[in-house]
């Protein structure tokens, strides 16, 4: 996720504008958004270069100044994963197969 603070003193046909210039940089975009107070803070969810990006908005408004850059996982995937191992898993009980024959084996599993 990346976070571009821009001058939008000019009025509202400038927040169009900004999210325009922000679409048209090549990368992988996920999501573009609007932040904020004063809603002057663009943010870009997606794989592409911050640095290219703000230069992009520097050149379309003269101020354009990069807050923050992280990474953001994706929280669907998370979940299906935690129930995933959750549903195979009793404390206290492991599952094992020898030949072709499985059988369960009570063991203690210390966290």
């Amino acid at each position: 996720m990346i976070v571009i603070r821009v001058s939008m003193k000019r009025g509202s046909k400038y927040r169009s504008k900004a999210l325009k210039i922000a679409a048209s940089v090549s990368g992988n975009i996920e999501k573009i958004s609007l932040v904020g107070d004063d809603k002057d803070k663009v943010e870009v969810v997606g794989n592409l270069d911050p640095i290219k990006l703000t230069e992009v908005l520097r050149k379309g408004f003269g101020f354009a100044h990069l807050e923050s850059v992280s990474l953001v996982e994706d929280k669907d995937k998370d979940k299906g994963k935690d129930k995933d191992k959750d549903k195979n898993k009793e404390p206290g009980i492991t599952w094992t197969c020898s030949w072709g024959v499985p059988h369960q084996s009570s063991l203690l599993l210390l966290p």
